[in-house]
């Protein structure tokens, strides 16, 4: 059987050595559990290594929890001259970053992804429970209705990005609200 060209949309990217990824630095009570296995680099060779058997052709990096309190524009920085090296075939083809789209200077951090070619948009992981402590992904779990956060949402069509969503299915009324109330963003 012949396998068709593949893009893989949603993959991640982490240097240990480098790069601050505090979650995978420490064990943390996580919902998934144990997550030893993925507590190590995981770079370019090892994707196009593990994809060996499938043409991929593009990817897409989706923002891997880079540490919050140092400049999220590294972790773009940082992928896109992994895309512009020759032996990463131009991948990932695509990142999607992350912003506190609620931090008053968010348009300086989107004005900054946007410098970098493969930048496409923006992943604040929303996920929220009121209950479950570690099911709680954001500061807060009215952030969709925030108006500071929307305001911050709303400029991601300034710089041509997207928005990709992360949530709950408890969550979707508000994210149809919020898709409703600013359909120029795409999400």
């Amino acid at each position: 059987m012949t396998v068709p060209p593949f893009i893989d949309t949603h993959h991640h990217l982490w240097d240990l050595e480098n790069n601050p990824y505090p979650w995978l630095m420490e064990p943390i009570d996580h919902f998934v559990g144990d997550y030893s296995a993925i507590r190590k680099s995981w770079l370019i060779g090892d994707l196009h290594k593990g994809a060996k058997d499938i043409p991929l052709r593009k990817s897409v990096h989706v923002q891997a929890e880079w540490d919050h309190n140092v400049d999220p524009v590294g972790e773009t920085a940082w992928l896109q001259s992994v895309a512009d090296d020759p032996g990463s075939r131009g991948m990932p083809n695509a990142i999607i970053a992350y912003a506190n789209l609620s931090d008053p200077n968010v348009e300086g951090v989107l004005e900054r992804h946007a410098e970098h070619q493969n930048w496409r948009g923006i992943r604040h992981m929303l996920n929220w429970s009121d209950d479950r402590p570690n099911f709680r992904f954001a500061e807060a779990g009215d952030l969709m209705r925030d108006p500071q956060w929307r305001s911050g949402f709303k400029l991601l069509e300034v710089f041509g990005g997207s928005f990709e969503v992360q949530i709950w299915p408890w969550q979707l009324e508000d994210a149809a609200r919020l898709a409703n109330d600013i359909p120029e963003v795409q999400i």
